[in-house]
């Protein structure tokens, strides 16, 4: 049976056969392959279930001696009945080999085998004097063959290890009456299977850590995030204007009435649209707007004196005399004119807002800016 030669935490040790005859056995087994390193892992607790004993190499062996002797397959048989996994020994590998018959010749029982045996695993395919491995019908490479075996002239002979010849492999008729060798898997070694199994719970907890830590981080993150969205909300509804802009209305206004502010209608336009996201001078759309802004303007003392005028953001159309409010292009509906106007000959005029005039629909003054959401501010006249 082939088992798994490495264990973790273990230097393999180099094997030293026992100074017999045996051991020079097991040396000529050795030499007959010098490409193969051979190691040696000692027993450990638990290694192997009842009644097997373990064995040197991480193996599993129950010998029957001479107590118990029957044939090729009815060994395979009982060795079935002594664990769910028992079968008659298969040496897959030069290693193996060395194991066993370490295990067998150093074998200290009261109990001997007689003059042949036991069975192991290997049976002749048909009457070919071809061998294979029972279980896995593998063909036998590494093997411990007697001088002059196999030679057997029936048909499918078993192979057993002569116990009078340091146990060499010799066939025999599988009918023959022998002791036998079972094997079962080993178990694993306590210390690693409890080493992986406390090193995945290890690993186990510090995911469930870890998975615990990132949702109490978006709990905490969405919570945050909840309570900045409230606040927003809240500065919304308490300051619903771009700073430096009053709320008229439903609009926010800015007015600049100063001689510093004074410049021409297109630098006072790019001024608006610098100081909010979409702002430019105001466009006074409907009647309501324009008396709002109106009343608002007179209720903040805007008034400068004949001299003074603010712009707003309407527009001429080349010397049509017709105007737009420059930010949609759409017609100046409802409007405010002072009698007579507009009434310039020149192209490209824009729409002033007097401080003070007795002309009927003039009556305060204004003139403003307006980013989205209705926000609005005033440039003066230069």
């Amino acid at each position: 049976m082939k088992q798994t030669e490495s264990v973790s935490g273990r230097s393999p040790k180099r094997l030293r056969p026992p100074s017999s005859v045996g051991g020079q056995i097991l040396d000529d087994v050795v030499r007959a392959s010098p490409n193969v390193t051979m190691v040696n892992f000692p027993t450990y607790e638990g290694q192997c279930d009842q009644p097997f004993t373990a064995v040197n190499g991480g193996r599993c062996y129950f010998p029957s001696y001479d107590l118990v002797k029957t044939t090729w397959k009815e060994a395979q048989v009982i060795c079935s009945w002594l664990h769910p996994k028992g079968q008659l020994a298969e040496f897959e590998t030069l290693q193996e080999i060395v194991d066993a018959t370490g295990f067998l010749i150093n074998d200290n029982s009261t109990h001997g085998w007689g003059s042949v045996g036991p069975w192991i695993g290997a049976i002749e395919k048909g009457d070919s004097n071809t061998f294979i491995w029972h279980s896995s019908k593998a063909p036998i490479e590494a093997h411990n063959w007697a001088e002059s075996r196999p030679y057997s002239t029936t048909s499918g002979d078993g192979v057993a290890l002569d116990a009078s010849d340091n146990f060499q492999w010799i066939d025999l008729s599988s009918g023959t009456y022998l002791p036998f060798l079972c094997e079962i898997p080993s178990n694993p070694r306590p210390d690693e299977s409890e080493d992986k199994t406390e090193e995945l719970e290890r690993r186990l907890r510090e995911v469930e850590e870890a998975l615990r830590k990132v949702f109490k981080d978006i709990d905490e993150a969405e919570k945050k995030s909840d309570a900045q969205t409230r606040q927003l909300e809240e500065l919304a509804k308490r300051f619903p204007c771009p700073i430096g802009f009053l709320l008229v209305g439903n609009s926010c206004y800015a007015v600049f009435d100063k001689d510093s502010d004074k410049r021409s209608w297109d630098a006072a336009q790019a001024f608006c649209r610098a100081k909010a996201a979409g702002g430019h001078l105001v466009e006074l759309e409907t009647k309501a707007e324009i008396a709002l802004l109106k009343t608002h303007m007179k209720g903040n003392d805007y008034y400068r004196g004949s001299g003074c005028n603010y712009w707003i953001g309407g527009e001429e159309i080349g010397a049509s005399n017709a105007f737009v409010w420059a930010s949609t292009g759409q017609h100046i509906g409802d409007s405010d004119w002072s009698p007579s106007e507009p009434n310039n000959s020149g192209s490209g005029d824009a729409i002033i807002v007097p401080c003070y005039s007795t002309a009927p629909g003039i009556r305060e003054p204004f003139g403003p800016c307006k980013p989205p959401c209705s926000s609005q501010s005033t440039r003066e006249l230069p």
